[in-house]
């Protein structure tokens, strides 16, 4: 991964100013996220955690997001970290879960939102990430 020192550090601005004002506007996220380590990456497009214990975010992904969605992207990586989501799923090996691919999920959930959806067809699909 080949940045430039400058967007290192405006990356790194953006994601410490969003967990700040995470903390400031909406403690129980920015509680949380001050007890976890982040860095970039380029393993996946878009942010994933590794490890239950550190989230990741692709340069190019961040580049591409609004504050307001970067925010959301940081308490969408911590709740799969305090719901132990890579534990339960059988991912703990560090392979992560990935933001763009449970977006799709909720997205898919969303506009399929029946009542004759089961929780236990929900958590098959969490299982599988």
């Amino acid at each position: 991964m080949n940045i430039p020192d400058s967007k290192i550090r405006e990356y790194t601005r953006r994601i410490m100013l969003a967990r700040m004002k995470l903390l400031c506007g909406n403690g129980f996220y920015g509680l949380l996220l001050m007890h976890v380590k982040m860095g970039l990456g380029t393993e996946h497009e878009t942010a994933w955690t590794e490890d239950g214990s550190k989230i990741m975010f692709n340069p190019g992904f961040i580049e591409n997001l609004s504050d307001n969605e970067l925010e959301y992207a940081l308490m969408h990586e911590i709740l799969h970290i305090a719901l132990k989501h890579l534990e339960r799923s059988g991912h703990s090996n560090g392979s992560g879960l990935n933001y763009e691919r449970m977006k799709g999920l909720e997205s898919s959930y969303e506009s399929s939102n029946t009542s004759d959806t089961n929780n236990e067809d929900l958590y098959g699909l969490a299982a599988d990430i």
